[in-house]
């Protein structure tokens, strides 16, 4: 019988021990896991998609490029806060992630006044 209570301690022992590396595991590969964040550019003023302008993750190389459709997609690291988004001939903006998996903006050209005219 005591054979039988070690063997079934020691079982049980190594089966607790598994279960918790599997669950360190995916709560480590969790943590690890990034987002994704798509959109659409366009020009603020004639709301034309723009192509090549450059979507990046603020303080990393991570960094996307328009299609010709105005859109991208962007995988987000871990941490990642802010977008900033930038071309020739255009103001850069940056935009707060803030959760959000979609993100549209629209561009103002880098001479163009943001004074309403009535």
């Amino acid at each position: 019988m005591k054979i039988f209570s070690k063997t079934f301690t020691s079982m049980m022992a190594i089966g607790l021990f598994l279960m918790m590396m599997n669950s360190l595991q995916a709560s480590e590969t969790y943590m690890l896991q990034t987002g994704k964040v798509t959109g659409k550019v366009t020009d603020a003023y004639s709301n034309v998609p723009l192509a090549g302008i450059t979507v990046l993750i603020k303080g990393t190389n991570v960094k996307a490029i328009t299609k010709k459709d105005g859109t991208y997609s962007i995988t987000l690291p871990k941490g990642a806060k802010t977008l900033v988004i930038s071309g020739t001939g255009y103001k850069t903006l940056e935009i707060d992630i803030k959760g959000r998996t979609a993100i549209a903006v629209s561009m103002s050209q880098a001479g163009a006044s943001n004074a309403l005219w009535e």
